[in-house]
């Protein structure tokens, strides 16, 4: 199981190919009780990929699920980011699908190094906070 930990539009963003769409906005909203979390109806011993950003999330999210029980828990060492940095763009090609959401005022940045002469930009969407476009 592929498990993106980030914000639904983080995913909205880029994402893993076959990694589910989160369905909350802000992780604090992340259910982690047995009903709600994504593992749900998931067996305890069935191998866990999780990922996010720069891996903060993912520390977190694996120590709620090693409480419930789940035994094989890996997270992406340095997050999206890290994997992105370490590898070539055709490696990227064949399992990223998108940009990488960044917490600045780019909103969003290239994963190809081909696409490195794209100055950074204000993602294509509107703010998450106040719904206004974003300036340039």
């Amino acid at each position: 199981v592929v498990l993106d930990v980030r914000n639904s539009y983080e995913w909205d963003t880029g994402h893993f190919l076959g990694a589910e769409r989160p369905t909350n906005e802000r992780f604090r909203d992340t259910e982690l009780d047995a009903d709600g979390e994504p593992l749900h109806n998931v067996p305890k011993d069935t191998p866990v990929l999780m990922y996010c950003t720069g891996g903060i999330r993912c520390d977190v999210y694996s120590a709620v699920l090693r409480q419930r029980g789940f035994t094989e828990l890996y997270t992406l060492e340095g997050g999206v980011q890290a994997f992105l940095n370490d590898h070539t763009d055709e490696e990227r090609e064949e399992v990223w699908d998108g940009e990488l959401f960044v917490f600045d005022d780019r909103l969003a940045t290239p994963t190809l190094e081909s696409d490195s002469t794209v100055q950074p930009r204000a993602a294509d969407r509107p703010c998450f906070c106040c719904k206004l476009p974003v300036a340039a």
